[in-house]
């Protein structure tokens, strides 16, 4: 009998400690929420009486003391709420045990569901080229019996659920300010709020949809694998260990291994090839292809991996440096942050006499910012040849430093490579430098990544941005 006594003990102590704390406000014909404190509002009058709450611990403790108000204003999550046109007998926990009240947008999930009885669970999924967790929370939630059978429940951080007119509504964020004909518009996205079976509701994370397809980020088997996806339909695989890169409602694009494939909205292939090399540029991929360049527009596909992408500020000093006969000057702007522009004039210094001296963009003047663009190379000429010299704007002296004589045909920028000619023979300075050698005898920019060349030997090719040399015999 002890030991039975002892079961009925503990099954009620459980039943009460998983049981919402229930909190009876009876004082109040309307109610507003502002963040964490709920305020009651009685007609006293020609005015209102106002009550404020916060919950501490597990217990409703009154703000400050009851103040009379003349009006209600707007001000908080949602409108003034009627407490008479509330739903009598509402129970959050019936309307949502096993079901998820549902935020749903193309890119976003909002999820709020039970865990229990007195515990409200946040799920916020986001999908930019595949659906992640951003946000979880765990939110206690409590009861407010505002009499006549009227009641709300309330978790703090969240906000408040209620009914009206048979309908669940809430002012949770971010659902705020954004309830009207059971439409949701959030920058300019139309969404949809919905109380579903939590078993309809999915919340996987790692896929992607594609059709009929799911499209699964597969674990990398160590930190250096590259990504690889699985297409699946009705728990089957159809595709596996795909080396994807991007994609879009009609089109799959993988490639890996020197080889390109499209695979269409069946998951068959519409076209493939073999390439040598390739480039991922921001709007487009050149690919290497028996010895000619194919461009491919990545615009309107969704790159499966973080594109790298350096923001700028507009906030910082810009400079301007111009070089004159004898002196350079250097005017400083820093109106963009708030002071004045100043203007420095340097006398040049240089061991080395000179016909003239211009920046390796073959220009007198040059221009850069705090965020970037300054280079301190010049080309200095004489007697029909040309140098390359580093130059230090070094106290009140402008004084070169040389890196080349001015013994060479050309020193000139190839799409923004440094290339340097003497005798009809040509290099990147990189490698003259290292080497001391000349590989060709031309080297041109053909409206694409890869530069063309042309060897001594006559042997013509491609060249990447990483220097790697790709004959048209090979």
């Amino acid at each position: 009998m002890k030991k039975i006594l002892t079961i009925i003990f503990l099954l009620a102590y459980q039943l009460a400690y998983c049981q919402t704390k229930t909190f009876k406000v009876s004082n109040g014909e309307f109610i507003k929420l502002i963040y964490s404190t709920l305020y009651f509002f009685e007609n006293y009058k020609d005015s209102l009486k106002e009550i404020s709450y916060s919950i501490y611990g597990d217990s409703l403790m009154p703000m400050w003391k009851t103040k009379v108000i003349k009006s209600i204003d707007d001000y908080g999550q949602f409108p003034p709420l009627k407490v008479s046109e509330l739903d009598t007998n509402f129970n959050l926990l019936n309307d949502l045990k096993n079901k998820v009240y549902l935020l749903n947008r193309a890119d976003a999930k909002d999820c709020y569901f039970l865990k229990n009885d007195k515990t409200l669970i946040r799920k916020t999924l986001h999908k930019s080229h595949i659906w992640h967790q951003v946000e979880y929370g765990e939110y206690k939630i409590y009861k407010v019996d505002l009499g006549n059978n009227r009641t709300i429940f309330w978790a703090n951080e969240l906000g408040i659920i209620y009914k009206t007119k048979n309908e669940l509504k809430t002012n949770f964020l971010p659902l705020e300010y954004f309830y009207k004909y059971n439409q949701y518009e959030i920058s300019g996205n139309k969404s949809e709020i919905l109380i579903k079976d939590i078993d309809s509701v999915n919340m996987e994370t790692g896929y992607f949809d594609f059709g009929d397809y799911k499209i699964t980020l597969k674990q990398k088997e160590n930190s250096k694998n590259e990504d690889r996806y699985t297409a699946t339909k009705n728990n089957k695989t159809i595709l596996d260990d795909l080396s994807l890169k991007y994609y879009n409602n009609k089109t799959l694009m993988t490639y890996d291994k020197g080889s390109l494939k499209f695979f269409n909205s069946n998951l068959k292939i519409d076209s493939q090839f073999q390439y040598k090399n390739l480039y991922e540029g921001w709007d487009n991929l050149e690919f290497l292809i028996n010895n000619q360049i194919k461009k491919i527009s990545i615009q309107g596909y969704i790159p499966t991996f973080q594109k790298n992408f350096n923001g700028v500020c507009g906030t910082v000093v810009h400079y301007t440096l111009k070089l004159n006969k004898n002196n350079a000057t250097l005017i400083s702007d820093r109106e963009r942050v708030g002071g004045t522009t100043t203007t420095e004039n340097f006398p040049i210094v240089s061991k080395f006499e000179s016909d003239s001296i211009v920046f390796i963009t073959n220009q007198k003047e040059m221009r850069w910012s705090e965020n970037g663009g300054f280079n301190n190379q010049l080309i200095l000429f004489k007697n029909g040849k040309q140098g390359l010299y580093n130059f230090v704007l070094k106290d009140t002296l402008f004084v070169l430093k040389e890196i080349l004589p001015p013994k060479f045909n050309s020193i000139h920028l190839v799409n923004g490579n440094l290339v340097i000619n003497k005798s009809g023979q040509e290099d990147f300075f990189d490698y003259y430098i290292k080497n001391r050698k000349m590989r060709f005898k031309k080297i041109n920019y053909e409206k694409c990544s890869y530069l063309r060349y042309k060897k001594i030997d006559n042997t013509e090719g491609w060249i990447d941005s990483n220097y790697v040399l790709f004959d048209d015999k090979q």
